[in-house]
């Protein structure tokens, strides 16, 4: 699959809604954009395209991200 790059300029209220849920799906902000725009593509024409977002990490990435600890022991 190609991937193109480009410039994407987003109202404010959009980008921080945006960041919001890609610190909290734990990916980054593109890969967020990809997610939503990839579901939305397949909820309206039935299609979807090879390249998917990384799901959630595992629930320890999540319980760190929280600002949990693990140790081992």
């Amino acid at each position: 699959m190609r991937i193109i790059q480009y410039k994407l300029n987003l109202p404010l209220e959009l980008d921080l809604w945006v960041t919001s849920e890609a610190k909290r799906m734990l990916r980054s902000k593109s890969a967020q954009i990809v997610s939503i725009l990839s579901e939305r593509m397949a909820a309206a024409t039935g299609e979807e395209i090879g390249v998917k977002a990384p799901a959630a990490a595992s629930i320890n990435n999540v319980a760190l991200a929280s600002g949990a600890s693990i140790t081992n022991g």
